[in-house]
């Protein structure tokens, strides 16, 4: 029980260190499995509370996961949208730049997407010229 409390939180810190999607992936999904140890068991009320926290924490890693998955939606969307502006017609290639526009508007900055998600703004920007 102490065990699986003490790998839910380096779990929870391994969210707060993850350079990736991946690694986020991972460390929420290894949070869930010691929360899942811990369910049914009798607590004192300092586990429980930790427990407790380790579920908020879960729970909204999950909320960010899905998230992230969306932006990389996105991501793929601007990409595809400029692939297509650069083999249309002239009509066609505003369109296509205004889908990706849009598509990379909705990539907040602190999301693992970002950096990509700059790099196709600059591609935008050099084709919208």
């Amino acid at each position: 029980m102490e065990q699986a409390l003490q790998a839910g939180s380096k779990a929870e810190q391994d969210l707060r260190r993850a350079k990736g999607l991946a690694d986020y992936r991972q460390a929420t999904e290894q949070l869930e499995r010691e929360l899942l140890k811990l369910s049914g068991l009798s607590l004192t009320s300092a586990q429980h509370k930790q427990r407790e926290q380790l579920q908020i924490t879960a729970r909204q890693a999950r909320e960010i996961l899905a998230e992230e998955v969306a932006d990389l939606i996105q991501l793929q969307r601007a990409s595809e949208a400029l692939d297509a502006a650069q083999t249309v017609g002239r009509d066609a290639r505003h369109s296509e730049l205004e889908t990706a526009r849009q598509a990379l508007n909705q990539i907040p900055p602190r999301s693992f997407s970002a950096n990509q998600a700059k790099r196709l703004r600059r591609q935008l920007n050099a084709l919208d010229q």
